[in-house]
């Protein structure tokens, strides 16, 4: 089994800088006003979104990987990260590959004899943080949609006789639309970054004990 420590420290890093960051780009929300600090905000957090989402795939892709070589999975190892970027799938896969990963580091566990506190792998924990990254794709997905139209025009969506006789009415609500559902995939962030730090920071200290007994052999 290889060490996956460092990557499961890089990942909670990130995550904790994303909840942060997270907190002060809805705190700048409140202003309508738009300056180099809000921009500034907005900006790392893409680029810190980013950078989660890499190395939490990184430390995902090698705890299956280190659980494989003792017990037979129920996924192939390809899945732990081409399940996150393949549509529909990416809204279940995950959490099947994540709750696959609970199971067998369970019952290694209990093979092993391990003293393990139950709650560092509990199916629950599983639950909330998929309904939670369900919820935040989704909403995430209606954001892009309607930002989208109103950067490019809502007459390539909608009659362009009606939308003369009612842009401003139409203009308004779509700014509403888009403010609103950026708010909500704001706040649905917050528990989705806590529940993926608890995810992580316990299954490493149940991979780490797993990986001392079998470099103790």
């Amino acid at each position: 089994m290889k060490n996956n420590l460092k990557r499961a420290k890089n990942a909670i890093l990130v995550i904790q800088l994303l909840f942060i960051i997270t907190i002060i780009t809805l705190i700048t929300n409140t202003s309508d006003t738009i300056n180099n600090f809000k921009i500034g905000v907005y900006l790392l957090r893409d680029v810190l979104g980013i950078i989660s989402i890499i190395t939490f795939i990184l430390w995902f892709r090698r705890s299956y990987y280190n659980i494989s070589l003792i017990q037979e999975m129920r996924f192939n190892e390809r899945w732990t990260v081409g399940g996150w970027f393949i549509p529909i799938f990416n809204a279940i896969r995950p959490y099947q590959i994540l709750e696959d990963l609970f199971i067998n580091t369970k019952e290694i566990c209990e093979e092993k004899g391990l003293n393990i506190k139950s709650e560092f792998l509990q199916s629950k924990i599983l639950l909330y943080w998929n309904i939670l990254f369900v919820f935040d794709l989704y909403f995430q997905g209606i954001y892009s949609l309607f930002k989208s139209i109103q950067k490019f025009g809502s007459d390539n969506v909608f009659n362009r006789e009606w939308m003369e006789q009612n842009e401003s009415i139409l203009n308004e609500y779509m700014a509403q639309i888009v403010e609103q559902t950026e708010v909500l995939v704001l706040v649905l962030y917050l528990p989705l970054c806590y529940f993926t730090i608890k995810i992580i920071s316990q299954y490493s200290k149940v991979e780490e004990e797993i990986r001392k007994s079998e470099t103790a052999r």
